[in-house]
């Protein structure tokens, strides 16, 4: 059951678009899909294009991770990529090392006191991010009900709403899936920045360092209930083919 946020969407507690940063994780091999993922066409603009239009109205900061055939990629976007600062990564395996480059895109003196990191692979409406971005806490992980089959990073939550564990493997209860974007601010931000030092550059970013967040008693953690809104993550062919039946909003 997803819990409910005291602050409604788009409260008080979304930071100011001068305080958010965004990480875009583009950097992997995409072996399975066996084309470019940040350039699968998505009604008309590439993937990652398409993520960067919906995320610049909501930052001026965005960082996107490059890494495998990153020249191709980054020349691919076209016109978004006057809008973003490219990192790359050097190891194209392994989320964790992807969003440890992502989050260290900007000084010490110069990062945002939000990050909201969103996986290069998503497909959605702007919606999505909204909704993130609406719920209180230090740490927000959005949540769909989307069909959870052995494929699906599953969340489980505890019975006050609370999440306490991602994982492909996870059996009932769960909540749902993990749509692949959470959001970081406060304390919540230094302890991913802790986390992603402790585990190192290899490695999955679930079960990795956002578990460690997650079973951390003291961090505010919450869900952002993202039912509702269209999302598909992109990893086979067939999700192409299923991304184009899906309905999507003209303005998305």
């Amino acid at each position: 059951m997803f819990s409910t946020d005291p602050s409604p969407a788009l409260s008080l507690s979304q930071p100011p678009r001068a305080e958010l940063g965004v990480v875009v994780l583009a950097a992997g091999r995409a072996s399975r899909l066996g084309s470019l993922k940040p350039l699968v066409p998505v009604r008309g603009e590439a993937l990652v294009a398409r993520l960067i239009r919906q995320l610049q109205a909501l930052s001026s900061e965005i960082v996107v991770v490059t890494g495998h055939r990153a020249d191709e990629v980054e020349a691919g976007l076209g016109d978004c990529a006057c809008h973003v600062r490219f990192v790359r990564n050097p190891r194209t395996t392994g989320l964790a090392g992807s969003c440890a480059v992502g989050v260290s895109g900007w000084s010490p003196e110069s990062t945002p006191s939000a990050l909201l990191v969103v996986l290069g692979d998503n497909v959605t409406e702007s919606a999505l991010f909204e909704r993130v971005l609406g719920v209180g806490g230090e740490l927000v992980l959005g949540c769909s009900d989307s069909p959870l089959d052995d494929e699906a990073m599953k969340l489980r939550a505890n019975a006050a709403g609370r999440p306490e564990r991602l994982g492909k493997s996870l059996g009932p209860p769960v909540v749902g899936e993990f749509v692949g974007v959470f959001l970081a601010r406060g304390r919540g931000l230094d302890r991913l920045h802790e986390v992603l030092e402790l585990h190192g550059p290899e490695g999955d970013l679930c079960d990795g360092p956002l578990n460690s967040l997650l079973a951390d008693p003291d961090l505010d953690v919450r869900l952002a209930d993202c039912r509702g809104i269209p999302w598909i993550e992109i990893d086979f062919p067939e999700d192409v083919s299923r991304m184009s039946v899906m309905r999507w909003s003209p303005y998305a």
